[in-house]
């Protein structure tokens, strides 16, 4: 098992770009947007919908005290806001977008119920139901397969995972629990491949806890189970499909997590120390693994662990005093982050956040073969400006450049400088240059390399 605790400069990169002595920048931020900045909101989960926007959930307090489904457009901006159609203390914590175009909100109760609402696109209720187990549930995940929905969670109360089964109006069919594994409670904790779950979860063994992983089908039978007990103390809470196994973040006790590449039978194939306050996701590409930490810490490792580069994105909010990251995900070459931010001294004064990054990393994997330790990233400089290279090998003096537009027109063509073959190789961008995105394609020791390149 490989361990990597190296969040230092210890890259493995054949070649990489950076402006003066700062890191290279392979995102951009898009929008950052807040909403009930006048209340006490939490917020629980974002997705991505089909028509390109998003559905948010969470809980309100103050006059509402209750759920809320909003729903924004691709710009993030608000287009409806539904809140729970009658009292009940109730707080949204899943939601999912149908097949069918609908969309179904799981909320936990204040009296320990389930509460399964579900939407047309519009807006409107279309049915509502609700579940009572042996005591305390909390939905963890909705999971969709041949006209059903599976909704996953704990029930705390017998310290288990429940699996409930309902048609698509949320009418249930059975359930089924599993006292002796309890189910993260982290959106990032379940996979799905339409007959089998593969869930991250802790086990509990007389006082002991340890992180598991169990695969079960969709009648709750259990296909395998592999216990962790070399992290005794800590809890399992994410676990996302990553090549031909998965990565799996466990959270000790005292501040501390680690992310541990498994292979698809559980088997650990290494691990790297994070911190816990922080949620993991893969690149757009599936290569690289992305842990977001709160407003907002990107750290980059590549797939063997070992990390990359880190960046940050501080939150523009004014007086903003704490905040936290609930979820993040990726679609195409976007990068989403969701959470909440308590914007004065108390709480009734928090708002629910959503940040768009668009990845700007390699785009011609013609170019570049992409093994596990070979990346190439993108820039962002100014016009007149020099971009830096820094090399492994030895680089020739005869190095080649060409700078082309978006649309593939060449602006400028060059042989790289270099002072001696050791030295940092530089390119200077014309200065007649317009702000937009270019592309530069770096000819290096019978190589071609393709980046992006925005100017601004």
């Amino acid at each position: 098992m490989k361990s990597n605790a190296n969040r230092g400069l210890n890259f493995s990169f054949l070649l990489y770009l950076f402006l003066g002595l700062s890191s290279a920048k392979g995102q951009q931020l898009d929008f950052e947007k807040y909403y009930f900045g006048n209340l006490d909101l939490e917020n629980y989960d974002v997705i991505k919908t089909s028509d390109n926007g998003f559905l948010m959930t969470g809980n309100t307090f103050g006059f509402l005290n209750d759920y809320f489904l909003m729903k924004m457009n691709e710009f993030g901006d608000t287009l409806w806001v539904k809140f729970a159609p009658a009292g009940g203390f109730s707080s949204g914590k899943t939601i999912k977008e149908l097949s069918n175009g609908n969309y179904a909100v799981l909320c936990t109760e204040f009296n320990a119920r389930l509460w399964l609402v579900i939407y047309d696109s519009t807006g409107n209720i279309l049915s509502s139901n609700r579940f009572t187990g042996n005591g305390d549930l909390y939905i963890t995940n909705i999971s969709e397969s041949n006209g059903n929905l599976f909704l996953l969670g704990q029930d705390r109360s017998s310290l288990g995972t429940y699996l409930i089964k309902t048609d698509l109006a949320g009418d249930s069919m059975n359930c089924h629990i599993d006292t002796t594994f309890l189910i993260s409670n982290h959106n990032n904790s379940v996979c799905f491949d339409g007959r089998n779950f593969v869930v991250a979860g802790t086990s509990i063994d007389s006082s002991v806890t340890y992180p598991s992983i169990e695969k079960f089908d969709t009648s709750g039978n259990v296909v395998w189970k592999v216990d962790y007990p070399q992290y005794s103390g800590s809890t399992g809470s994410e676990l996302i499909r990553y090549s031909d196994g998965y990565v799996f973040k466990v959270v000790t006790l005292s501040p501390g997590a680690n992310i541990l590449r498994i292979d698809s039978g559980g088997s650990i194939i290494w691990d790297t120390p994070i911190s816990y306050l922080s949620s993991s996701v893969l690149s757009p590409g599936n290569s690289r693994i992305l842990v977001i930490e709160d407003v907002v810490d990107l750290y980059w490792y590549d797939s063997t662990g070992t990390f990359m580069q880190r960046q940050t994105f501080p939150l523009t909010l004014p007086n903003v005093s704490d905040e936290y990251v609930v979820n993040s995900f990726v679609d195409n070459q976007q990068i989403f982050v969701s959470g909440t931010v308590q914007t004065w001294q108390t709480r009734i004064h928090s708002s629910g956040f959503l940040v768009q990054l668009t990845d700007t990393s390699l785009v011609s994997s013609n170019d570049l073969q992409r093994n596990y330790n070979n990346y190439v990233y993108p820039t962002m400089c100014t016009s007149g400006e020099q971009i830096y290279f820094h090399v492994v090998d030895k680089f020739s003096k005869q190095s080649k450049y060409t700078i082309y537009s978006s649309l593939g027109k060449v602006i400028s063509e060059g042989v790289i400088s270099i002072s001696d073959s050791y030295s940092e190789p530089t390119i200077k961008i014309p200065a007649s240059i317009t702000d937009g995105l270019y592309f530069l394609k770096i000819f290096l020791n019978s190589s071609n390399y393709t980046f992006r390149l925005i100017v601004q």
